[in-house]
C-alpha cells in the first residue's frame, strides 16, 4: 500500500494495488491451508470423550456438580446474610404461589408445595444459575393441568384389571392401571362395587399419577437433550413466539380460575375451541353465581393489586424486602373463613381447600401406562419449561458476570424433574416473579433456596392443616393478579409491528393458536409457522444488479442509487442469501431475468436460426449459427431472433457472493449448469467476495475440472472482491492494463478513489496527519 501526499485532494483517498484473483491473493500473502476438517474435529472430540484422563474426569465431575465451585468461593461475611433474607422472602412467596399453582394443575394445593420444596434442593447441587427460583410456574402448571384433564380419572363402569379374587370376594390389584384409577399398586379392593364407588381421594390419586408421569417424561427428555448437547433447540423458540405462548397460556389460566371466583361448577372441555365452549357453559350458569365467593375474590384482587402496584414500590425505596401481601391475604382469608364458617352450607357454601396432609407421601414410580399416554404432551412441556428457565438464568448470569452452561442446565432440570416425579412433584420451572425478588432481596447463591426450603418444611410437617379452611376463590385471586404482567404482553404487538412485520405475525399466529386450540398444539403451530417464515424468506431473496458509484470502487444496486452506473458488457449480480435447495431455482430465474441474458433461450433461438439457415440452403449438413453464415445474413426473420443470435447483450457475469454463508449440493449443481450454459453462448462467469469455506467449495467443485488427460481446466475465476473482477473484465489485458476509473480534480487519474472520514492515520515529520491529506491509489 502506498500513501501519497496530496494537499489539493480533500474529499477522500484512493488505494493503489494490483487486482487479485482469490488464488493469486492467497499465494501473494502465504495463506495457511486449513489444518483440520469437520471429520477430524469430530474424531478428536470422540477420542477425547472416550479416553478420559484424571484431569478430564475431575473437570467433568466439577461441571456436573457446580455447587462445589460456588461453595469454594462462598463468603459467609458477604453472602450469608443476603441469602438468608432472600431465602425467607422467597419461602414466604412459595407458600401462596405453591398452593395456588397446585390448584391450577388440577391437583390438591399440597402438591404445589411439594413442587416448591424438592426441586429447589436438587437444583442447588446441579444447577449453574445462582439466582433463579425453581418451583411452580403458572404456564407449566396449566400445561400439567391440561394433561390431567385429558386423563380419564372417573370411576370405570367395569373392572378390566389384572386382579385375583379370594373366596371372600376381595381382589388383589396388581396391575399398573390400579394406581391410574386411584388405587395404589398391590392394594386390596373389597369388591367391584367398592371399586365403582371410589372416593374423591382415589380420583385425586389418579390425577397425581398422570401429573407425575408427565413430570418424569419431561425429565427424561430434558436429560437426554442435555447429554446429547441439544440445548441449541431453544433457538427455534424465538422471543416473540415464547411471549405469545405465555400470553395465550395466561388466557387459559384466567379462564380456569373464573369458576372459582364466581363459585360456579362448569363442565371441562378438551380440544380446539374449548375456551369458547367453557365460556358458553359459564354464561349459561351465571345465574347460580356464589355472591360471597365473588365478593371475597374481588376484595382480594383489589388489595393485592393496590399493594403490588403502589405500596410495595414505596416500601422498596427504604427496604429491599416487599410486603408479603399474598401470604397476608392467605392467612387472613383462612382465618376469616374459619371464624365465619364460609364453607358451611347454611352460611355461604364456599369451596375450600380441604384437608392438607402433613409429612410427605411415600416415593413411587408412576405407572408405565401413564408414561405412554403423556409422552407426546411432555415434549411441549419440556421445551417450554427449559426455554423459560434458561432465559431467566441467562439474564441473571449476564447481569452478574458469571458463566452459564446451557447443557448442564438441561441435565439439572432433567434429573430434578425425574427424581422429583418419584416424590410426587410435577414439573419445576424458574419463576419470573420469584427470581426477580430473590435477586432484589440480596440473594447471592442458591443457598437462598435452601433457606426457603426450611420454611416450607415447617409448613409441610406441621402448619399445613391450618390452611384447610382457605377458600379457593382466594387462591384464584392470587393467580389472577399474578397474570397481569403476562397478559400485558399483548402490548408487544405495536412494538413488533414497528420492528418486524414477520415477527408480529409469528406472535399473533402463536397467540391465536394457543387461545383457540390448546397450549401444546398452539406451541406446535407457532414453531411450524415461524420455520415457515424462515423458508419463505429464504426463497424470496433480495437480488440486485450492481453498478459502480461514480469516482469510487463501491458497487451498489442501480435501482436504489441513481449515481450507480452499470459497467458496459458486464452484469454484476448480487444474491443476498446462502444458495441452497430452497432457493436454487429462484437464484437461476432471478439471475437470467436481472441480467437480461437467458442462455437457455438464446441457445434455443440459435438452434432454431441454424435449422432455418440449413433449410434455406437445402443442405441439411450445414450446422452453424446464422451470424457466421454469409448466405443467411439477410435471411428474413423477426429481427429479435437475428439480434439475439448474432449479438450477445453481455460478455461477462460477475456473481457477488459476499452474502453467501454456505452453498449446498443442489446449489453447486445449479452453478455448474449455469456456467456451462453461459459458456455455450460465449459469456464468462466470475465469482467475487467469497467467504473462505464458500471459496474452497467453489474452487473444488465449480470453477475447475479435469479433462480426459487429467489436466486441470479453469471454468471460472474467483476474485478477491467485485472491483477486482470488474477490472479483469474490462481490461484489454487484465493482468497488466491500467484502467482510468475516476477524474480527480478534473484530471484523469489511474486508480480508484473512495471517500472516507477524516481520521489520523500516521505521522509525517513527527506530526499527526489526517486521511484527508493523502491519496491512496489502486494500480490494476
Amino acid at each position: 500500500m502506498e500513501l501519497q501526499s496530496n494537499e489539493q485532494m480533500t474529499d477522500g483517498a484512493a488505494v493503489k494495488r494490483r487486482f487479485y484473483t482469490q488464488s493469486n491473493f492467497d499465494l501473494a500473502n502465504n495463506r495457511k491451508k486449513q489444518t483440520s476438517t469437520v471429520r477430524q474435529e469430530v474424531c478428536n472430540k470422540l477420542k477425547e470423550y472416550f479416553t478420559p484422563t484424571r484431569a478430564c474426569c475431575k473437570k467433568s465431575l466439577l461441571s456436573f456438580f457446580p455447587f462445589v465451585d460456588i461453595l469454594r468461593t462462598y463468603s459467609i461475611k458477604n453472602d450469608l446474610l443476603g441469602d438468608i433474607v432472600s431465602g425467607l422472602t422467597i419461602g414466604v412467596m412459595h407458600i401462596p404461589q405453591g398452593m395456588a399453582y397446585g390448584m391450577l394443575a388440577n391437583l390438591d394445593p399440597v402438591y404445589g408445595l411439594y413442587t416448591s420444596f424438592f426441586p429447589v434442593i436438587l437444583y442447588f447441587f446441579l444447577g449453574t444459575s445462582r439466582h433463579i427460583s425453581i418451583g411452580t410456574f403458572a404456564v407449566v402448571s396449566l400445561m400439567i393441568g391440561v394433561v390431567v384433564d385429558k386423563a380419564d380419572c372417573s370411576p370405570p363402569n367395569s373392572i378390566s384389571l389384572n386382579t385375583t379374587a379370594d373366596p371372600n370376594g376381595t381382589m388383589d390389584c396388581a396391575h399398573s392401571s390400579c394406581r391410574s384409577h386411584g388405587f395404589p399398586q398391590n392394594s386390596t379392593v373389597a369388591n367391584a362395587t367398592d371399586f365403582h364407588a371410589s372416593s374423591s381421594y382415589d380420583v385425586e390419586m389418579c390425577k397425581v399419577g398422570y401429573a407425575v408421569a408427565a413430570s418424569m417424561m419431561v425429565g427424561i427428555y430434558q436429560l437426554l437433550m442435555g447429554i446429547f448437547k441439544f440445548g441449541f433447540v431453544t433457538i427455534y423458540l424465538l422471543d416473540p413466539l415464547t411471549r405469545a405462548l405465555t400470553a395465550g397460556a395466561a388466557v387459559h389460566v384466567f379462564t380456569s380460575q373464573i369458576r372459582h371466583v364466581f363459585g360456579i361448577n362448569t363442565e371441562s372441555f378438551q380440544g380446539p375451541l374449548k375456551l369458547v365452549y367453557i365460556y358458553v357453559e359459564f354464561f349459561k350458569r351465571i345465574t347460580s353465581v356464589n355472591v360471597a365467593s365473588l365478593v371475597t375474590a374481588v376484595i382480594c384482587i383489589v388489595i393485592i393489586y393496590c399493594v403490588q402496584r403502589w405500596l410495595n414500590p414505596l416500601i422498596k425505596k427504604k427496604v429491599k424486602i416487599p410486603l408479603p401481601i399474598e401470604l397476608l391475604v392467605l392467612i387472613f382469608g383462612t382465618l376469616i373463613s374459619w371464624l365465619a364458617r364460609f364453607s358451611s352450607k347454611d352460611v355461604f357454601d364456599m369451596k375450600i381447600v380441604g384437608d392438607i396432609p402433613t409429612g410427605f407421601p411415600a416415593p413411587a414410580f408412576p405407572p408405565v401406562y401413564n408414561l405412554q399416554s403423556v409422552a407426546v404432551d411432555a415434549v411441549g412441556i419440556a421445551l417450554v419449561s427449559f426455554t423459560i428457565s434458561i432465559s431467566m438464568a441467562k439474564l441473571f448470569a449476564q447481569k452478574h458476570g458469571y458463566s452459564l452452561d446451557s447443557n448442564q442446565e438441561l441435565k439439572a432440570y432433567g434429573i430434578t424433574n425425574f427424581v422429583c416425579s418419584i416424590l410426587n412433584c410435577y414439573v419445576g420451572t424458574a419463576s419470573l416473579s420469584r427470581s426477580v425478588l430473590q435477586e432484589a432481596a440480596g440473594g447471592r447463591t442458591q443457598v437462598a433456596g435452601l433457606v426457603s426450603c426450611c420454611l416450607l418444611l415447617v409448613i409441610l410437617l406441621a402448619l399445613g392443616p391450618l390452611f384447610m379452611d382457605l377458600p379457593k376463590c382466594v387462591l384464584a385471586a392470587i393467580i389472577i393478579v399474578n397474570l397481569r404482567n403476562v397478559l400485558l404482553q399483548i402490548t408487544d404487538l405495536p412494538k413488533l409491528f414497528k420492528i418486524s412485520f414477520i415477527d408480529m405475525l409469528i406472535w399473533l399466529v402463536t397467540f391465536l393458536a394457543v387461545v383457540l386450540t390448546d397450549v401444546d398444539l398452539g406451541l406446535f403451530i407457532g414453531v411450524v409457522f415461524s420455520l415457515l417464515t424462515v423458508v419463505i424468506r429464504t426463497q424470496r431473496v433480495h437480488t440486485s444488479i450492481l453498478g459502480r458509484i461514480s469516482d469510487t470502487d463501491v458497487y451498489e444496486d442501480v435501482k436504489k442509487y441513481p449515481s450507480a452506473k452499470e459497467i458496459s458488457d458486464v452484469r454484476i449480480f448480487r444474491f443476498s442469501a446462502s444458495l441452497c435447495y430452497t432457493n436454487a431455482d429462484n437464484f437461476i430465474e432471478k439471475l437470467y431475468t436481472k441480467t437480461q441474458c437467458n442462455p437457455v433461450e438464446i441457445k434455443a433461438l440459435i438452434r432454431r436460426d441454424t435449422l432455418k439457415c440449413a433449410e434455406s440452403l437445402k443442405d441439411p449438413e450445414v450446422v452453424q449459427p446464422i451470424n457466421n453464415n454469409p448466405d443467411c445474413a439477410n435471411e428474413e426473420d423477426n429481427g429479435q431472433t437475428k439480434y439475439i443470435a448474432s449479438t450477445l447483450p453481455i460478455i461477462r457475469v460477475i456473481l457477488d457472493c459476499a452474502c453467501m454463508v454456505f452453498i449446498d449440493a443442489v446449489g453447486i449443481s445449479k452453478l455448474r449448469q449455469m456456467i456451462k450454459d453461459y459458456s455455450d453462448i460465449g459469456v464468462q462467469v466470475s465469482f467475487a467476495g467469497c467467504r473462505e469455506d464458500v471459496y474452497e467449495l467453489l474452487k473444488r467443485t465449480v470453477c475447475t475440472t479435469k479433462d480426459k488427460k487429467g489436466d486441470v481446466k479453469v471454468l471460472s475465476k474467483i476474485y478477491l472482491d467485485v472491483h477486482d473482477a470488474v477490472v479483469a473484465a474490462t481490461g484489454d489485458d487484465p493482468h497488466t492494463t491500467d484502467r482510468q476509473f475516476f477524474d480527480g480534480n478534473g484530471n484523469s487519474v489511474t486508480g480508484v478513489k473512495r471517500k472516507i472520514d477524516s481520521i489520523t492515520i500516521g505521522q509525517v515529520n513527527g506530526e499527526a496527519v489526517n486521511s484527508d491529506k493523502f491519496q491512496m491509489t489502486s494500480e490494476t
